[in-house]
């Protein structure tokens, strides 16, 4: 992770054209060199407009991730903001998926999730329809590559395993849709069997009931 000081000025755009004049200068020289690398000379780009500024300056994180994320028409972005996924355990189900399906689509390869699987291609298929499937195919790999990583190894072999994004997370959600539904159930019956007794203080009795009514909150019963 580096950390990168962007100054926002109003003469930023002559600063940029500056910047732009430089990097394709150098990128000239290490062509006319030898030295090979899209990856380098795009790397270049992007932080081109990046340098060391003062403290009072906004911060901004610049992640390896954002480096490399593309957009739809395949240029490079110069900043991409990326949420901090947490790892999937058995309590954080609901905060994990919104925040995954957020950060697919800012990586922008949430295209299997949206839509469906084109046609396999063929002998006669068309460039277009060649071109849709590949690009349907590279969003399902990535996807369930991503997917995978942010499964804690606790809970990894509970679930059912799928080279399809959509399937994983419709096995994803079963498993903790299950769960939601034992958790409130359990929590349910704990509730109706409570009982004030001599031993147990009024406070503390009061305090179990909020516990349990805030957890059947979260589980929306």
């Amino acid at each position: 992770m580096r950390l990168y000081q962007l100054q926002f000025r109003n003469n930023g755009r002559s600063w940029l054209q500056r910047q732009h004049t430089r990097n394709n200068e150098a990128g000239a020289h290490r062509a006319d060199h030898g030295v090979a690398g899209a990856a380098s000379d795009e790397r270049l780009r992007l932080l081109g407009a990046c340098s060391l500024r003062p403290a009072y300056w906004p911060r901004l994180e610049v992640t390896d991730e954002a480096l490399l994320a593309s957009d739809a028409g395949g240029r490079r972005t110069l900043v991409r903001l990326f949420l901090l996924v947490p790892k999937l355990r058995g309590d954080n189900f609901k905060i994990w998926k919104e925040r995954i399906l957020l950060q697919l689509g800012c990586m922008d390869i949430d295209y299997t999730i949206r839509k469906d699987e084109p046609h396999k291609i063929t002998y006669t298929s068309i460039p277009d329809e060649i071109l849709l499937y590949e690009r349907w195919k590279k969003s399902n790999r990535f996807s369930v590559m991503y997917i995978k990583t942010k499964i804690s190894v606790g809970i990894h072999g509970s679930i059912e395993q799928h080279e399809n994004v959509r399937e994983l997370l419709k096995a994803i959600d079963e498993q903790f849709v299950t769960s939601d539904k034992a958790l409130a159930n359990t929590l349910i019956m704990k509730f109706t069997s409570l009982k004030l007794t001599g031993i147990r203080s009024v406070r503390k009795h009061i305090m179990e009931i909020r516990d349990i009514v805030a957890q059947l909150k979260k589980l929306k019963v």
